[in-house]
């Protein structure tokens, strides 16, 4: 795990070059600012070519339970993240500085900070894609929070793939209900 300071299941950082980032499995936390880059301004407005390589893509494991605080804080070339539906807690401002991420997809039922989303005004992000937890029940407070918190631009979608499985149904015939039942409904 040469790319990464694990301690009892706690990713603290993310030392490796960039690009696509797989998390181990095993990791059960993604701790504070753990994958936070300092990028310098001449890099992000094109003055200089970049000095490294940075984090385009994390993978992130069905292991991972909570994303801590900035956990990608000024990941400025990230396009993408997928949070897996084992994620029930997000921490606070996750994105901030992340101008290059554009689609963002996560469990409708995680539960979020009141500023899990909040971008500093600098983001590209076009899409937001929600899917359903695997019970189908979908908690739409927690999907309002989360839509009341992204840009106006942002489009948000709800998916609910893959399908549910039919439904038998199970057909009884039943006595007619009288006329006294009907009123007593």
């Amino acid at each position: 795990m040469g790319d990464f300071v694990i301690k009892n299941g706690v990713l603290e950082k993310y030392t490796g070059n960039g690009g696509h980032v797989v998390v181990p499995d095993g990791v059960t936390e993604i701790g504070e600012r753990a994958f936070a880059e300092s990028p310098s301004f001449a890099e992000i407005f094109g003055d200089v070519p970049p000095q490294r390589t940075y984090i385009t893509s994390v993978q992130i494991p069905n292991s991972v339970t909570t994303i801590g605080n900035e956990a990608f804080f000024s990941c400025w070339k990230m396009t993408s993240l997928q949070i897996p539906e084992s994620v029930t807690k997000l921490g606070k401002r996750l994105f901030p500085y992340c101008p290059g991420l554009t689609s963002l997809q996560m469990c409708a039922n995680t539960q979020i900070e009141n500023d899990t989303f909040h971008f500093n005004g600098w983001t590209d992000l076009k899409e937001f894609i929600l899917t359903a937890p695997k019970s189908g029940l979908i908690d739409m407070r927690n999907v309002m929070k989360i839509m009341n918190m992204l840009p106006e631009t942002v489009k948000v979608f709800l998916k609910t793939e893959p399908p549910r499985p039919k439904i038998r149904r199970t057909v009884r015939t039943f006595a007619p209900l009288t006329e006294s039942e009907i009123k007593n409904l």
